[in-house]
């Protein structure tokens, strides 16, 4: 059991792996330099040699890419844009959030996967139990941002029964 555990740590930090080299690439494909996302062209090619440099772009590509695994495996995602606040920290106040909107949405999920698991066996083939089948099948099939668009239209819109902001 120790065995597999530790082969699927080592298959999951290699892919984790491989999917960071993947997008380092990526972004270094993409047209257009990262700095012109940030600054403006009317900026002269001091301010821009200056941005090159606070971001580490004047270095050679295989120090780059050293210095993004570095920055990956430390938590160091470098600062917003927007806010000038660093990354991790917009990340950390944002996870409670999104901790107890995730464990209500799971426990709701139990609670009525329950309940209606055992009104569909109650009543087997049955219209409850067709229907509920049918409803299960089409919300398993649909991506969940449209479910989730959908539900918000119709419990919110039509319904009322929740603010729309």
């Amino acid at each position: 059991m120790l065995e597999y555990i530790l082969r699927r740590l080592l298959y999951t930090l290699i892919t984790i792996f491989a999917v960071a080299s993947i997008l380092f690439v990526i972004f270094r494909l993409m047209p257009g330099e990262a700095t012109m996302q940030v600054i403006s062209p009317a900026m002269d090619d001091a301010v821009q040699e200056r941005m090159k440099i606070a971001f580490g772009l004047d270095k050679p590509l295989w120090q780059q890419y050293f210095i993004y695994l570095k920055n990956l495996v430390t938590l160091e995602w470098g600062r917003s844009f927007v806010s000038a606040q660093t990354v991790t920290s917009i990340l950390a106040y944002r996870f409670w959030n999104t901790l107890l909107l995730m464990t209500s949405g799971m426990c709701m999920t139990l609670v009525l996967g329950i309940g209606f698991g055992i009104i569909m066996a109650w009543k087997r083939n049955g219209p409850l139990d067709i229907g509920g089948t049918v409803i299960g099948l089409i919300f398993q099939a649909a991506p969940p941002f449209i479910t989730g668009l959908l539900l918000l239209m119709v419990l919110s819109y039509r319904l009322g029964l929740f603010p729309t902001g």
